[in-house]
């Protein structure tokens, strides 16, 4: 093949590849832009209630047993502060999460979907509610982590009302 075959092929493939004449190109979209409608689409769906679980607040026992040394003015713990669960959603330091999707399953079992955020974080977990064999409540578990944690009633212990 002659060089000008392949200089006139390079040629016809370049404007194959270019816009037409006076057509505009696109245009992308400023950053900032995309950025706002990608926060847009991660709204999380309406906190739903998990009237399952009854009033109060639950927590694992090692989770309520930090708390109550909280309260009675002890260090603060160096594994983390303890993770607490209402019908709401779960506190845990700067996390909080609530009931994205709640799904019965059969037995009585419970598949939640939370929407959590934390910082500057937004994530969703999937926890399974089981009803415990012993004492009324529930075990939980993650659906990535099968281990079953059972869950106790851990009110928060009131504040005294001072008097004068």
């Amino acid at each position: 093949m002659s060089r000008i075959a392949v200089v006139l092929g390079a040629l016809l493939a370049a404007a194959v590849a270019a816009p037409a004449w006076g057509a505009e190109e696109p245009k992308e979209e400023p950053q900032a832009q995309q950025q706002v409608d990608e926060q847009e689409d991660e709204k999380p769906a309406p906190a739903l209630k998990a009237t399952f679980l009854g009033e109060g607040t639950w927590a694992t026992e090692e989770d309520c047993r930090k708390l109550r040394t909280i309260e009675a003015g002890g260090e603060y713990p160096e594994d983390g502060p303890p993770r607490l669960l209402t019908i709401d959603g779960s506190n845990y330091s700067d996390q909080r999460c609530t009931f994205a999707s709640l799904d019965a399953q059969p037995g009585g079992a419970f598949r939640a979907g939370m929407h959590c955020r934390g910082g500057c974080d937004s994530f969703t977990e999937t926890l399974i509610f089981t009803p415990a064999a012993k004492g009324g409540g529930y075990a939980m578990s993650y659906a990535t982590d099968p281990r079953q944690q059972p869950l106790i009633r851990c009110e928060p212990k009131p504040k005294p009302v001072e008097t004068n």
